[in-house]
């Protein structure tokens, strides 16, 4: 005895017969979600770069429509890249930066990278990892530099960007770092 058709009136048959977990349902109806899926979300990003680069052309900066969009600095470079740093995919900017980052508070770069958990060696690869992720550069493979989760790299560049707003010391530490 063969079981009956899908509800959408497709046959049931072994090429046609798609596992979801222990459920089962039409391949043909799931490759058609799927494929419809894929084009709106394809044409969403085609829609929020054409926004992207419309606020671009009214004066808007890259931080600005960063915030507007809700989205990174590195999905605005990408939709949106006509002020991208050049360096953005500058595989040395890492140890420059790391380098900068601990001459600017006297230690040794290897500190940074260090477990440690002092103030000040905190705040300093918080500088660094905000300008990796101002770069471009994924949270996990900044995590990965610095021996760390890429969560810990989030909290590090929320941190970072609230002591911009308070302290003129870190300010100065994270353009040194920047400019590195």
């Amino acid at each position: 005895m063969s079981k009956p058709d899908f509800k959408c009136g497709h046959p049931r048959s072994p090429e046609n017969v798609k596992q979801f977990g222990i459920l089962t349902g039409c391949a043909t109806c799931y490759e058609k979600r799927r494929e419809t899926r894929r084009a709106l979300a394809q044409e969403s990003r085609a829609r929020l770069a054409e926004m992207m680069m419309r606020a671009r052309k009214d004066g808007l900066s890259t931080a600005q429509i960063a915030e507007r969009f809700g989205v990174s600095l590195p999905t605005v470079y990408r939709y949106a890249p006509e002020d991208a740093p050049a360096f953005t995919k500058d595989p040395t900017f890492t140890e420059r930066a790391i380098k900068a980052a601990a001459n600017a508070i006297r230690i040794e770069p290897a500190d940074l990278i260090s477990p440690l958990r002092t103030p000040r060696l905190v705040r300093a690869r918080w500088a660094v990892m905000m300008a990796m992720r101002n770069r471009g550069v994924s949270l996990p493979r900044i995590g990965r530099r610095f021996g760390r989760d890429h969560s810990t790299v989030i909290y590090g560049i929320q941190q970072a960007e609230l002591e911009l707003a308070r302290s003129e010391t870190f300010r100065d530490l994270f353009q040194r770092v920047n400019a590195a």
